[in-house]
């Protein structure tokens, strides 16, 4: 029998232990700007784990865009979200520097802070709060 590299869960070489499939993100206080849609942003929303990169997870929009956590490196943990308000595209941008390397698969959760956006959304007093998904 030969190896099968897409048969077994992916651990995230950018963080310690275990890898978790899914993680939840809750994004509350981004404001309406230009887009006035922007309120609906405010949700829980859970991720899974990408194929291509096991330090990746993804929650696709119905309709296009989508909400990415990113463990970029040992010491970096980022959350983008990419939508359409018509005629333009949002992406709002959070992110928090780890002090130390940390497990994936965490106990609590993470509080990042807004650290960009381009166009229509004011994430400025946002929250994004990440966590492994029960």
């Amino acid at each position: 029998m030969g190896w099968y590299p897409c048969c077994c869960p992916k651990g995230c070489t950018n963080c310690d232990g275990s890898t978790p499939e899914q993680m939840q993100v809750e994004l509350s206080g981004i404001l309406n700007g230009v887009c006035d849609t922007c309120l609906d942003f405010n949700d829980t929303y859970i991720l899974s784990q990408t194929e291509v990169n096991p330090c990746v997870w993804r929650y696709d929009f119905e309709g296009g865009g989508y909400i990415q956590l990113h463990w970029v490196d040992q010491f970096i943990v980022a959350v983008t979200l990419v939508s359409e308000c018509p005629g333009q595209t949002i992406e709002l941008y959070w992110s928090i520097i780890l002090g130390d390397r940390m497990n994936c698969d965490f106990e609590g959760s993470l509080s990042l802070s807004p650290s960009g956006f381009q166009f229509g959304c004011d994430p400025s007093a946002s929250t994004c709060t990440v966590s492994v998904a029960a």
